[in-house]
Parts: structure tokens; sequence; C-alpha cells
């Protein structure tokens, strides 16, 4: 399966620790760290997920690094804390996205997949283009209020065509 991801990306970093108190100078947990790791997150988890489901996943996001950084209580697994940086990115380049995607035979997609979070990459004119641009499905994942470029077409169901 091919299929093409756009959308904005980050790094999710986990540091894990111990919590034995509280400190004195604000009722906030003290957090001694412990271990720390991080994977792809926003659409690139999306990415993430679509290559362990063995498809051949193309990927075009924002180009700084957004990071999500959560401070974890090992113990029991609580989020205590979560620091965002660099929390906004550069909206996407159409041309630029164009000379990627020209070489690439849209026809050969399965799917296109846009996985917006709403940091800046893409606006909806982008997302209408976007998904107008292609003939295979395009799934949209945004917290945006859209207009009707994004309404849902479904065929009649056998159960519709008997009552007609």
């Amino acid at each position: 399966m091919k299929i093409l991801v756009i959308g904005d990306s980050c790094i999710d970093v986990f540091r894990y620790g111990k919590v034995t108190r509280i400190a004195p100078e604000a009722p906030v947990p003290i957090i001694v760290p412990e271990k720390e790791t991080s994977n792809p997150g926003m659409a690139g988890n999306v990415v993430a997920n679509l290559k362990a489901l063995n498809s051949e996943v193309e990927f075009f996001t924002n180009k700084n690094e957004i990071r999500k950084v959560r401070y974890v209580c090992s113990k029991y697994n609580h989020l205590l804390l979560r620091v965002d940086e660099n929390d906004t990115c550069e909206r996407i380049n159409m041309a630029s996205f164009a000379l990627k995607i020209v070489p690439f035979k849209t026809e050969e997609l399965d799917a296109v997949i846009i996985s917006d979070y709403c940091k800046g990459f893409l606006e909806e004119e982008d997302i209408e283009i976007i998904s107008k641009s292609f003939k295979c499905p395009v799934f949209l994942d945004t917290k945006k209020i859209l207009g009707e470029c994004c309404l849902l077409y479904t065929s009649p169901s056998p159960r519709d065509k008997r009552q007609s």
C-alpha cells in the first residue's frame, strides 16, 4: 500500500523520574530523572504506525523541530508536566509540495492522509487544494472547522436503492 501523509510533526519526548516529595516553595512534585525516550509525534506518529503496518509512506511535513517534552512519574506513569518547545511552524510551501509530488505518480497512491495539528503548517485553503488534487481517498484529521471542501460523499447503500 502506498500512502502520502501531509501534516505537522514533532518529537515526543518522555522524561521519566522518581517523585518522593513536594517542593517547599510551591505545591509541585520534585522529579529526579531516571530515563528518557523519544519518538515521532503528531503526523510523524501516523507515519510510524503506517510503516509498522508495512505501508510504503511518502511524508511531507514542517522543517523546524517542534518538541513536546513530558515529565512522567515513573512509579505511577502519571503525567506531571508538559513543555512545548518551538510550538509553531511555517506554512506549507505549495510550490515545493507540487515539485516533490509531481515526480511521484499520484495514480499509484492508495490514499492520502492529512494530519493537521493546527501548528501553522496547513491552512483551510491548503487542505482544500490538497484534497482536490488526488483521485484516491483523502482522509483528514484536523481540529479546524472547515467549509464545504470537506463534505463526506458516500455511495448509496443497497437499502437506499430499494426504497427508490
